[in-house]
């Protein structure tokens, strides 16, 4: 049987197109779609940096350097921000499928399809945060479909609150079809599935937050 990669529609039906992807002898249009998705997350990283979104860091800058200097500095950051955005989107299609398969003993490219459909919901995820961070201001722990809102009244650990603005109705929606289709190709039980995928996107969270808390101002 051949798959055909289906982003979309593996978002709609995850049962039909895991069922598809546990009986491929043969997949195609897998490094066609790493490629558009990767120039995805370009497109919308560069209209990120464009808009200025994540450069307040650099505002006391503008102070202690000359206008060419921190216009310089602004272009320096942006192109930084897209580089990272795009190593991010790759790193996110290869790496959890990487850990998947070292617990079952399925084909990779089969849980790197299933990662391409996962990066359609970090794409969607970002391009919907786009305009909360430039209209109305808002930073990644108050977007308000994450529980980084819930978090700031309960403490001021800045760390904490990061971690849990990670935590949105995207990424529940990853964690749920991740399980969905990783449990339809490993030959796991439903409980170390859920294990597994639950503790590769927690840590996830974890490293972004730390990214996230350092103060990179200090560094430049």
């Amino acid at each position: 049987m051949i798959y055909r990669v289906q982003l979309f529609r593996g978002l709609k039906d995850p049962y039909i197109i895991g069922h598809q992807l546990t009986k491929a002898e043969k997949i195609e249009g897998t490094w066609k779609y790493t490629i558009i998705l990767t120039f995805a997350s370009f497109l919308l990283y560069s209209i990120s940096a464009y808009l200025g979104i994540g450069s307040d860091i650099l505002s006391k800058q503008i102070y202690q350097l000359t206008s060419a200097d921190f216009e310089a500095t602004k272009l320096l950051f942006a192109i930084g921000q897209v580089l990272a955005g795009v190593l991010g989107t790759i790193l996110f299609i290869f790496f959890p499928a990487l850990v998947f398969w070292l617990f079952s003993d399925t084909y990779y490219m089969k849980l790197v399809n299933i990662q391409l459909i996962i990066t359609t919901i970090i794409l969607l995820e970002k391009a919907i945060s786009i305009p909360f961070q430039y209209y109305l201001g808002l930073d990644p722990m108050s977007l308000p479909y994450s529980l980084g809102v819930i978090a700031q009244y309960f403490t001021d650990y800045r760390y904490i609150i990061l971690v849990l603005a990670q935590i949105t109705f995207f990424q529940i929606w990853v964690i749920v079809l991740q399980y969905t289709y990783v449990k339809a190709v490993m030959d796991r039980s439903k409980s170390v599935v859920l294990a597994i995928v639950i503790s590769t996107n927690v840590c996830i969270w974890l490293v972004l937050a730390l990214f996230s808390y350092i103060d990179f101002e200090k560094l430049l």
